[in-house]
Formats: structure tokens, C-alpha cells, sequence
């Protein structure tokens, strides 16, 4: 008896210690954080990763032409906009519109520690390509005061910005969804939705992870040793921040997992959409198997563009022609 008392005093133990450390790294993560006025350095991956993982924003090749690009953004016509969520909190985007009649919009999805105005680059490039632009701050970044939900329920976010555009051009406007990084996991997502709009007319995924529960791993794997203690650190950590965000955000880490939207929409999509899947041979950060695996899974008509010696988010930034040729070659 007293055998199971002790057990038991240790479980509960071990529980509150998860919860009560997962708590507080998750809330230093999900706390919104604005880098949009960020003009001379950027700070796009999770504070406290190694070096080896977060090369990309110390890489001049990507990151001079990111920050010239954000720096130029508010020198054109930008509307800023603003209105309710899928739960009724206020959310936000850029707007900058082609003509009264462009060949489609493209909605700019940006990744974690980044903002609408960091995807200046990509909207340069769509724009003197006769698109529309909707650039968004998603969740948690830019002018977002809410929380950080890691592209979860950001997906949902994009299908009233979809909506804006319809009311705004017509219900048959086409649309293209380009998220990077964090971004692209809430693409794959807004694909499986029920709701995913008939208008999509080509979706790109740059620097995906296929789970996010096993993209977090593998950062905490780089801060500490796989030794029998520290494994055992992790695995409480990692599922006291699981259990943190569903009591926070209503959702498991595991639930926010691309490759399980792409096996949902395989069994439930009524119309084909076209997959663009960009990464970079040498991303650190989410190694190039994420994008392999999510291009195996994809049924419909695709296209997967791995660009050698680039880093994280960087495949536009080493191949820009090719990049946006192959966007021009997909999209219909």
C-alpha cells in the first residue's frame, strides 16, 4: 500500500512539474511579439535555439534582401486592414491591390517571429506580376495582440480573408495561399478544411515541417543531451506544453500536424488544387525530409522544388527566378 502511495505522490509530482514548466516556456513562446518594425535584423526562429539551427537569419544572401524589401513596404499603396476572427477577435493583413481587375490575389502567409511586412519580398514579386496581395499578420506577430497558435488556428483565419476577397472582387476570384515555414503548416491545413474555399487556385508550402509535435522535439533535442535524464526531461516537457496549450488554446501539439491534413483531404477533398513544395537542401531548422514526406503524401497535382545550398526559408531568396517560374508554370 504504501508502495502505490509513494507511486502515486511521484506521478502527481512528475504531472505538476510538466504542467507547471510547460506552462511557463509556452507562454514565453505564444506571447505576441511584433517584429515588423524590426528594419535592420530579424529575429525569425524561437529565442534560445542553437545557432546551428536558426543559420538562416544570420545568412546575408536571405536576409539582405528580406530586410530591403520590408524596408520599402509602406512606400506603396498599403491599405491596412483589419477585422473579426472565426472567434470573434480582431485580426489583421496589408493589402495591396493590383488594379480593379488583377489575374488573382495572392494571401502571403509569413512563419514564427515574422510579420505581413516581412513578406515584403514575395509581394514585390506577385505584384509586378499583375496579382492582388494580402499579406497577414497572423497570430501573435505583427499587429496581432492575441496569442500564438503555432498556423493552427490561423487556417481558419485565412478562410475570412478569403471571404473579404470574394465580396470584394467576385465569389470566382481566384486565390493563391503561400505560406513559409509556420505559415505553410496553416496552408495544409486550410486545405483540409470542409470549408476550403472552391477558389483556391494553387496553394505553395515553403519550409513545411510535417508535425509540429516532432519539429518542437527536435528543437528541444538540440538544447539538451539524449542521455537516459535529460530524454526524460524532454518527454515531461514536451508534454507539459502540450497539455499547456490545450488548457490555453484548446488544441494538442499533436493535432497540428500537416501530414495529417493532407491524409484528411485525400479521403475528403471534392476538387484537385495544386501543391507547390519549396525547400532548401540545407535547412537546418526543418530538415528537407518534412518536405519529402508531405510531397509523398499529396494526391493531386504537385510539384516539389528542393533548392541546393539553401538555408531555412531561403529557396526564393538562393533561386528567385526559379522560384517564382515555377509558381507561374503551376498556377491556372
Amino acid at each position: 500500500m504504501i508502495v502505490f502511495f509513494l507511486i502515486g505522490i511521484l506521478a502527481i509530482s512528475l504531472f505538476s512539474f510538466s504542467l507547471s514548466a510547460g506552462f511557463i516556456l509556452l507562454n514565453a513562446q505564444i506571447k505576441p511579439y511584433d517584429t515588423s518594425e524590426k528594419l535592420k535584423e530579424e529575429e525569425s526562429a524561437m529565442p534560445g535555439m542553437p545557432t546551428e539551427l536558426t543559420a538562416h537569419v544570420r545568412d546575408p544572401k536571405i536576409m539582405t534582401s528580406l530586410l530591403a524589401a520590408k524596408n520599402r513596404w509602406y512606400e506603396n499603396p498599403i491599405e491596412k486592414l483589419e477585422q473579426k476572427s472565426f472567434d470573434l477577435k480582431p485580426i489583421y493583413a496589408d493589402f495591396w491591390e493590383y488594379s480593379k481587375n488583377p489575374k488573382a490575389t495572392a494571401i502571403l502567409i509569413h512563419g514564427h517571429m515574422d510579420s505581413a511586412r516581412g513578406m515584403a519580398y514575395l509581394a514585390e514579386e506577385y505584384h509586378k506580376r499583375g496579382f492582388s496581395v494580402l499579406s497577414i499578420d497572423m497570430r501573435g506577430h505583427g499587429r496581432s495582440k492575441l496569442k500564438s497558435s503555432f498556423g493552427y488556428k490561423d487556417a481558419k483565419d485565412i478562410l475570412l480573408w478569403i471571404a473579404f476577397l470574394q465580396k470584394k472582387y467576385n465569389i470566382d476570384h481566384k486565390i493563391i495561399v503561400h505560406g513559409v515555414s509556420m505559415g505553410s503548416s496553416s496552408v495544409l491545413r486550410l486545405l483540409s478544411l470542409k470549408k476550403a474555399p472552391a477558389n483556391i487556385a494553387l496553394a505553395v508550402v515553403d519550409s513545411s515541417f510535417a508535425s509540429f509535435q516532432t519539429q518542437l522535439k527536435t528543437q528541444i533535442d538540440s538544447l539538451l543531451p539524449n542521455k537516459f535524464f535529460q530524454s526524460f526531461v524532454k518527454k515531461l516537457l514536451l508534454f507539459g506544453l502540450s497539455c499547456s496549450n490545450f488548457l490555453m488554446q484548446g488544441f494538442f501539439f499533436f493535432q497540428h500536424a500537416p501530414i495529417q491534413y493532407l491524409k484528411k483531404r485525400n479521403k475528403n477533398r471534392s476538387k484537385s488544387i495544386p501543391i507547390l513544395f519549396f525547400h532548401g537542401l540545407k535547412d537546418s531548422m526543418v530538415p528537407v525530409k518534412n518536405c519529402e514526406i508531405l510531397f509523398a503524401l499529396t494526391n493531386e497535382p504537385k510539384k516539389q522544388v528542393l533548392i541546393d545550398d539553401a538555408l531555412h526559408i531561403g529557396a526564393y531568396f538562393y533561386a528567385p527566378e526559379i522560384y517564382m517560374q515555377e509558381i507561374e508554370n503551376l498556377f491556372h
